[in-house]
């Protein structure tokens, strides 16, 4: 069986709304519609699940589309949260810098004669700071 959508229940086969959920649901599109991030309008609207729940929530067309669910937001509100959606994401883009002079591990030299022999007994903070000192840029 699936999953049934946050706001909904089965009832006699059939899908109808949890009262309690609706108003959480319709607070949910409205706050992140106008300018609260996914996990702030959660919170605000007093949904506790996870953020990649709140995300599928937005982007699921059961809220307002689906025949077997009734309608919880206007499509009008469901469009404008996908056209939102799309403005916030941030495109990845990645530094090819260091593709093309090889790896970042080729311009540093690990000097492994400056380490005392009483490293095992120190503190992690102490050996990290003590590593981190035994990096050096390459000469180029």
């Amino acid at each position: 069986m699936a999953d049934i959508p946050y706001g909904y229940r089965i009832k006699d086969g059939k899908a109808v709304i949890c009262p309690q959920e609706v108003c959480r649901i319709k607070v949910f599109f409205g706050l992140y519609c106008s300018g609260d991030s996914i996990r702030s309008a959660g919170e605000k609207a007093d949904i506790q699940l996870s953020q990649k729940a709140l995300a599928h929530i937005l982007q699921n067309p059961v809220y307002a589309l689906d025949p077997y669910y009734p309608p919880l937001i206007s499509l009008e509100q469901f469009e404008a949260v996908q056209e939102t959606r799309r403005q916030r994401q941030v495109p990845i883009i990645r530094n090819r810098r260091h593709r093309s002079h090889g790896s970042v591990a080729e311009h540093f030299i690990f000097r492994k004669e400056k380490l005392p022999a009483s490293i095992a007994q120190m503190s992690a903070q102490k050996k990290a700071a003590l590593l981190y000192a035994c990096i050096e840029a390459c000469p180029t």
